[in-house]
């Protein structure tokens, strides 16, 4: 899931759908392109406590593209 400095409340919302999903067995890569919003780096990182979930970094806005690359 690339995210660049998106609302929190419709990041937690996607986030939620895929934690909340029957099927357990999941892992979630959630790359960040060099967000500023403190906020969502905080929910970020947070999510990133969860076993299923892994946060990747990119230090400054890369593009869709290379963080959709990234994740793979």
């Amino acid at each position: 899931m690339p995210v660049f400095n998106q609302r929190v409340h419709f990041f937690r919302e996607a986030v939620e759908s895929v934690l909340r999903q029957t099927y357990t067995d999941l892992h979630l890569i959630i790359v960040d392109d060099g967000s500023t919003d403190a906020k969502l780096i905080h929910h970020m990182e947070n999510y990133a406590k969860d076993h299923r979930v892994t946060l990747v970094k990119n230090e400054t806005n890369q593009g869709i593209a290379v963080s959709l690359n990234l994740g793979i």
